[in-house]
């Protein structure tokens, strides 16, 4: 997974994440994401900013 760049002149964003890469390692990531935001009951910084 990587971000999607965009450069033009003095302009230099990270987009959303792309695409490229395995498919399985992606959907693990995002599987622990949803844990943690879903399942957790415990306060953390990474809850909250998941929030």
């Amino acid at each position: 997974m990587t971000p999607r760049k965009y450069a033009s002149g003095e302009t230099n964003r990270n987009g959303g994440i792309s695409k490229i890469g395995d498919a399985s390692t992606r959907a693990v990531l995002y599987q622990a994401g949803l844990a943690v935001l879903t399942r957790s009951q415990k306060w953390s910084k990474l809850r909250a900013w998941g929030h």
